[in-house]
């Protein structure tokens, strides 16, 4: 599930920085990172550090909150973080 998650973010990542026409080579720079750093993060092979996050944040130009926001949006990915917490699980032992 951890997986599935960090591909949809990667996903989304991708999405924002060709909104913004840019390379992964120029993204990378802006966010003071490595351009191979940028493609792992986009084919969900790393899992970003709270700072790293921020940096592309801001490198992207948007706050942090709107960087998860739209990626947590997607069902896919709420369903797989609720249970690969043990929400749903809880929340079903209860009814």
């Amino acid at each position: 599930m951890k997986s599935e998650i960090l591909k949809q973010f990667g996903k989304h990542v991708r999405h924002l920085r060709q909104l913004q026409d840019l390379s992964q080579e120029a993204l990378a720079e802006k966010a003071n990172m490595h351009r191979t750093y940028i493609g792992m993060m986009e084919r969900g092979e790393r899992n970003p550090a709270l700072l790293n996050l921020i940096r592309l944040a801001s490198a992207l130009d948007i706050s942090l909150p709107e960087l998860l926001r739209t990626m947590l949006m997607t069902e896919t990915v709420i369903m797989n973080l609720t249970d690969s917490y043990g929400f749903l699980e809880k929340t079903l032992e209860g009814c």
